[in-house]
């Protein structure tokens, strides 16, 4: 019998690698070079000011109590999303006593903080070319000027963040109860957001290690766990509506056309008279749309720099 101590079996690897910090957060340089061609992009969005649902909300979270707020009652009758409309209004218009532009920084850093989670889960899932197109596309998806020009539709930018963020705290190696909690928010900040665990779900068969079936499930049903407390959440709130409200937007007909959904997002990318539209900005801001382009350039060789391995990196997909 040997007199040297019994060695460890090797433990079971059931999470996603760990790289350091630096091979999944980009360089700071291609960051600031990102910041740029966003802010050149869509600064104008934040000069809009209070539109349409902005001031139902902001009236009503004047008025009323916190508690009487989260009731729904007071808001658009149909909807419950307490997180980005009651709370949201409640908190940074009468609490904090924010006007439009700040209410307009506050969604533009919900959206920086949702590219940068979404681009660092990318880059840990498929390396940093992966990453970046992720981050171009979001920076330079049409309706996100829409979305930002909106006081209101702070409700789609935190949902987004919520599901990227379980998708992050997943890949990460995180406590699937913060998973849980991600998944519990996101629909309470717009309900198409139910579809996080699902994504969690997919994540766990297309990336995780193999595990025994009990592990998987143990690992994925927190992320149900906290959609069906928010499914519960939102059907006591809507019991105590006026009769014929709870269930008044939704309908079948709603699913009708929505296999255009994803064609119509792709034709934002070139829509009617884009030529028209490219021609019109050279002619009348020039010296824009001469910096866009270079600062896109910048963000590209930055780039560059990381896939060429002087900061850390990933082995792409």
């Amino acid at each position: 019998m040997s007199g040297s101590a019994p060695t460890r079996p090797a433990a079971r690897a059931t999470r996603v690698a760990r790289p350091a910090a630096a091979s999944v957060f980009p360089a700071l340089p291609a960051w600031v070079g990102w910041l740029a061609l966003g802010t050149v992009l869509l600064v104008r969005c934040l000069t809009v000011g209070w539109v349409a649902d902005d001031l139902v909300f902001m009236d009503a979270a004047r008025r009323e109590t916190f508690g009487e707020l989260l009731s729904g009652r007071h808001g658009i009758l149909g909807y419950y999303r307490p997180v980005s409309r009651e709370l949201y209004f409640w908190l940074f218009g009468r609490l904090l006593g924010l006007g439009p532009f700040a209410l307009h920084l506050v969604n533009a850093l919900v959206f920086a903080l949702m590219v940068g989670v979404f681009a660092a889960t990318v880059r840990r899932l498929c390396g940093a070319r992966s990453a970046w197109f992720a981050a171009a596309l979001l920076i330079l998806f049409p309706p996100t000027g829409a979305l930002l020009s909106w006081i209101s539709c702070a409700q789609d930018l935190i949902a987004t963040l919520l599901v990227v963020l379980a998708m992050w705290w997943w890949v990460s190696g995180a406590s699937p109860w913060w998973v849980a909690i991600a998944c519990a928010l996101a629909p309470l900040a717009k309900e198409s957001a139910i579809v996080a665990p699902g994504l969690v779900l997919a994540l766990e068969l297309m990336w995780r290690r193999a595990g025994t079936l009990p592990e998987r499930v143990q690992r994925v049903a927190p992320a149900f766990l906290g959609a069906a407390v928010a499914i519960a959440i939102q059907l006591a709130v809507r019991s105590g509506w006026p009769a014929g409200t709870a269930v008044a937007i939704w309908s079948p007909a709603q699913f009708a056309n929505a296999w255009r959904l994803p064609i119509d997002f792709l034709v934002t990318w070139w829509p009617p008279h884009a030529l028209a539209g490219i021609g019109a900005a050279l002619r009348d801001s020039f010296a824009l749309t001469a910096f866009v382009t270079v600062t896109a350039i910048a963000a590209a060789w930055a780039a560059e720099r990381v896939l060429r391995g002087r900061v850390g990196g990933v082995t792409p997909c």
